[in-house]
């Protein structure tokens, strides 16, 4: 599912006529020039593996959540991931390759196919296979602004709108029918330039084993149009409105066709294909596709109707008032209604018809049962990006602070529900931190508001505004005694927290300060702030606040960790990893502190997260980039060990945009990371050890395998040479054979 790349050189062999001086200078442009046993040719592999195990998120756009056609599988967006998961069992299937968000979804009812398109000026198409994820093929016909996809009713027509490199709308028709073949081959239709404004696309149902040309409609700001291929062109008309121009048209279902003969043979009066379109207005347009006709207009809300839906014998619509209406296909009276949390952006039935998957506009996915009645949450999400993560110290449970303003836990295991909100209307959570003994919660906001909230009653233990800036770092001490928060403004607090998290201490250290970091030692006897002096680390006092000292560095430290015993991982603004050392003097406070540039080229763009395990043995590092690496803290703390030590990182993808926090799980079992694509991820840590063992039974099982399989064909072997040996045994001999002519 994630992929990781083990960043590994390997030294050429010089050839045998090469002098000593050439081999060195090879060496040496390759950055491979032999060093001592304690340098990077000795250095160990990360002690660990990552997967990615479940992605918390949902990316709360229409059209961005799917029921598949196989019953218990459903497919939704997370950034430029794509999720493919089932039901019943919350087990997750991620499917990476877009370099962007992916604006828009659709899969095809007959056929194991599933497109996605990424927004941004890469306009990019994937076709993936739904069985076995495999990309069949990478379509570009627009320059930028994809924004609706659709695939035919047997799969072997795509249709995409974007905007082609004049900007102008543009919708493009492919033939797939060969794409999933032994030789692959994807064919351009027609691509066509329309006026007409297309916000929803979708293919017309066949109507009764039809094997025309799919039709395909859309609709935008007052229009209704008819696609149809003629002579291998694109041929549009358009649908009468009637007097109801002026409306924006939001989306459009069509009525599923019949289950079953006698389903079928139910309804003799009902027309081949109905066709449903939504409007700004809150009004329902129902339309004859083959005809070509309108047919009805129903008023049934009060404001948009942003998504729609066909069950089986109903029709389901979505308001941007949060309410969930099913209807008798008369329109007559609505049978079931729910009041959702926030605007409702998308609608997905399930194949039966009897079950319906809801998203709003706040993140949040439901799943309604209609033979019941009952909604039942199904997955929860942030709006806007998250910008950090803490793991409880005591449970299973991570928290995340995001610029949606809202602050939530989460269970580690399972499905990783979501436990508690907490919501600060107009405000942007940019830190969070566990308390080290109480189920409670610090969160830094923009407006310089440091609150703590008590997870288990939901409640606000204290909040103080001691800042003017954004408050981008919170530390708890170890001993829980004292909570640091620093700021953009440059100053950085000390708060009691056995007295009601009262500010007892404050430092102000820069006027300002573009991404303060903080780190408090093992025993709680050294702050370690970063960002707040320029080019330097400041090391304070932890309990007066008192300056120590100033470490300089090259450039500013963007992200801070504690490992094992003093040693301290920086990253820094420039692309590099250090690591510090400390020396306790008599007071318990660092006397000195010997500094390591232990990866000069750690990432090609500005690293704003570290992690390191609860053991010391792995680090992990993340940046605006959207890559993690992994680390062997044993190689970087070798001496000795200069530049970037390649031998020792392996690179993990799973995030497209900035990654903006890490955090371990306190068994170091499980690691965190968020950042750009309102997700979480959430990652298994293999340790190696672990893994040799499950390798080890496996190549034992695996042994025994072969074991078997030789023993059984050699008992083959033998049966055959046994039914030879009596074939040879009845076949006469060639003497035999002529004397017995002779005697004929």
């Amino acid at each position: 599912v994630a992929q990781s790349e083990d960043v590994v050189a390997a030294p050429t062999s010089p050839s045998l006529s090469a002098s000593p001086s050439t081999v060195e200078r090879r060496r040496r442009r390759a950055s491979l020039a032999p060093r001592s046993a304690a340098g990077t040719a000795a250095l160990p592999s990360p002690p660990a593996r990552l997967h990615l195990r479940r992605a918390v998120g949902w990316t709360a756009e229409p059209g961005l959540l799917l029921w598949l056609p196989e019953p218990e599988l459903i497919a939704y967006a997370v950034g430029a991931a794509l999720v493919v998961q089932r039901v019943d069992t919350s087990e997750q299937r991620h499917l990476f390759g877009h370099t962007a968000p992916i604006c828009a979804l659709a899969t095809a009812a007959a056929a194991p196919l599933l497109a996605t398109a990424q927004e941004g000026p890469l306009a990019i198409v994937r076709l993936w296979e739904r069985r076995s994820g495999a990309c069949l093929a990478l379509l570009q016909q627009h320059a930028c602004d994809m924004h609706a996809l659709a695939l035919s009713h047997d799969g072997t027509r795509l249709a995409a709108v974007g905007k082609d490199h004049r900007a102008r709308q543009m919708l493009a028709l492919w033939d797939i029918s060969a794409a999933d073949a032994p030789v692959p081959a994807v064919e351009l239709v027609d691509a066509k330039v329309t006026l007409h404004h297309v916000r929803r696309l979708a293919f017309v149902p066949p109507a009764g084993g039809s094997a025309e040309e799919p039709q395909l409609a859309s609709c935008g700001f007052e229009s209704v149009r008819f696609w149809r291929v003629k002579r291998g062109k694109l041929h549009c008309c358009g649908l009468p409105l009637q007097h109801h121009e002026g409306e924006m048209l939001l989306d459009l279902a069509f009525d599923p066709p019949p289950a079953s003969p006698d389903e079928e043979a139910a309804a003799p009066d009902r027309p081949p294909v109905r066709m449903l379109v939504s409007s700004s207005g809150g009004k329902l347009f129902q339309v004859d596709p083959l005809a070509r006709r309108l047919e009805y207009v129903f008023a049934l809300h009060d404001g948009p109707i942003d998504a729609l839906a066909f069950g089986r014998g109903f029709a389901v619509t979505g308001g941007a008032d949060g309410k969930l209406c099913a209807w008798r296909l008369d329109f007559g009276a609505c049978w079931l209604e729910r009041e959702l949390e926030g605007p409702v952006v998308a609608l997905s039935p399930s194949p039966d018809g009897l079950k319906l998957l809801a998203g709003t506009r706040r993140g949040a996915v439901g799943l309604l049962n209609f033979a019941s009645g009952q909604l039942a949450p199904l997955l929860r999400a942030h709006t806007d990006f998250i910008c950090a993560v803490a793991s409880d110290p005591h449970n299973r449970e991570l928290a995340t602070a995001s610029c949606d303003g809202t602050v939530r836990v989460w269970e580690l295991d399972g499905a990783a529900p979501q436990l508690v909100e907490f919501e600060v209307p107009g405000g942007c959570a940019r830190s969070v931190a566990y308390h080290p003994a109480d189920y409670s919660l610090a969160c830094g906001f923009d407006d310089g508001t440091v609150r703590v909230f008590d997870i288990g009653s939901t409640s606000l233990l204290a909040e103080h505004r001691q800042h003017r800036g954004r408050v981008l770092a919170l530390a708890h001490a170890h001993g829980a005694r004292r909570l640091f928060s620093a700021a953009s403004d440059g100053s950085l607090v000390a708060y009691d927290s056995a007295h009601e998290y009262q500010p007892c201490r404050s430092h102000a250290a820069t006027p300002g300060a573009d991404s303060p970091c903080l780190a408090v030692s093992a025993d709680d006897t050294l702050l370690v702030a970063g960002g707040l002096q320029a080019s330097a680390l400041l090391l304070l006092d932890a309990a007066s606040l008192l300056p120590l000292a100033a470490v300089p560095l090259g450039s500013d430290a963007t992200a801070l960790a504690f490992g094992a015993g003093r040693a301290l991982y920086a990253a820094t603004a420039g692309c590099e990893l250090i690591c510090v050392t400390f020396a306790d003097g008599e007071d318990g406070a660092a006397a000195s502190a010997t500094v390591r540039s232990v990866a000069t080229r750690a990432h090609p763009s500005l690293p704003d997260a570290l992690a390191v395990s609860p053991d010391g043995r792995l680090l992990v590092s993340a940046g605006a980039d959207g890559m993690l690496r992994a680390w062997a803290t044993a190689a970087l703390q070798r001496p000795g060990v200069r530049a970037a030590p390649l031998h020792a990182c392996e690179r993990y993808v799973g995030h497209v945009d900035h990654v903006a926090g890490l955090a371990f799980s306190p068994d170091g079992r499980t690691l965190l990371s968020v950042g750009g694509g309102d997700a979480a991820l959430l990652w298994d840590v293999a340790w190696r050890e672990e893994a040799a063992v499950s390798d080890a039974i496996a190549q034992e099982g695996v042994d025994e395998s072969l074991r078997q399989a030789a023993a059984s064909r050699r008992r083959v072997l033998a049966a055959i040479e046994a039914e030879a040996a009596e074939a040879r045994s009845v076949v006469p001999a060639p003497e035999q054979l002529l004397a017995q002519l002779r005697d004929e």
